[in-house]
């Protein structure tokens, strides 16, 4: 029962995370204008392409380096950093806008 209550818990938690940050994103992405904006959102939208192999080492050094091993936030925070709902939402909202 414990390991389905763990893995509820780190389930809900990377869920949120992602869509908070994704929603944020985009939305920062479709309705403001800023400098560099259309370079930076390359640079996001290009690590999607980047594999999970060549970032688990050094996810895996940032984990250890903050002592969050044994710990939910160990396993949530290196999955954060994903680009994939941040491009869906900004596709949506700008096919919203036009």
């Amino acid at each position: 029962m414990q390991i389905t209550l763990n893995t509820l818990t780190v389930a809900v938690l990377v869920t949120a995370c992602k869509l908070l940050t994704s929603i944020l994103a985009a939305y920062a992405f479709v309705f403001t204008s800023f400098r560099g904006k259309t370079v930076l959102y390359f640079l996001l939208i290009s690590t999607i392409f980047i594999p999970f192999t060549v970032t688990m080492i050094p996810n895996y050094i940032t984990v250890s380096k903050l002592n969050l091993f044994d710990s939910v936030l160990g396993i949530v925070l290196p999955q954060l950093a994903d680009a994939t709902g941040c491009l869906l939402y900004t596709s949506d909202a700008a096919d919203e806008r036009a």
